[in-house]
């Protein structure tokens, strides 16, 4: 199984519909894409390839998308809701997110180990989570003016060299020319 081709009619992509199908690349639409909900494991440890455009998903649950090594590019609207844990944990080739949303809630882990992931758009939810770019490639980051934790590990193992922080951001500052992150 290498390409799954989904109706126009599903909404939902339930619990491990295609986890471990390690053959699977693409996933494509005979017509409008209408996608709401990828549930848990949903491709998990498969090889999705190339680039993934969700336009109508409200929420990716936890590890829907994980250890999908050749992913490069993911592009999701401004009706996205939530990122589970570990969602796209091991996607070492993902290089390129796009997210329309201006406020999405982050579960732990999810871009873990995107070791070609340097850069991010702005993140602008109340929590970054514990290691949400554990071992990832990230090397630079703007903290939304929303964000007013950031958890253990979060950026972890990661070649981060800039931080810059929204204006409007009442709880983190940066001290020094040098990236020194502190709660304001």
């Amino acid at each position: 199984l290498q390409e799954v081709v989904f109706p126009s009619t599903l909404k939902y992509i339930e619990y491990g519909a295609f986890y471990g199908c390690t053959s699977l690349q693409k996933i494509s639409f005979s017509g409008e894409n209408n996608i709401t909900t990828i549930n848990q494991n949903a491709f998990d440890q498969c090889d999705l390839q190339g680039t993934l455009d969700l336009p109508n998903v409200y929420v990716i649950s936890n590890y829907a998308f994980a250890g999908n090594k050749d992913l490069e590019s993911v592009v999701l609207p401004a009706t996205l809701q939530t990122i589970g844990e570990y969602a796209f944990a091991g996607c070492e080739s993902l290089s390129n997110v796009q997210i329309g949303a201006s406020k999405v809630k982050y579960g732990a882990y999810c871009f873990m180990g995107c070791t070609n992931l340097t850069q991010f758009p702005t993140i602008n939810a109340a929590l970054i989570p514990a290691g949400m770019f554990y071992r990832s490639g990230l090397t630079s980051v703007t903290i939304g003016a929303e964000v007013n934790a950031i958890n253990e590990f979060a950026f972890t193992d990661t070649p981060l060299a800039s931080i810059t922080v929204e204006q409007g951001n009442t709880a983190f500052k940066v001290q020094t020319a040098d990236y020194v992150l502190s709660a304001d």
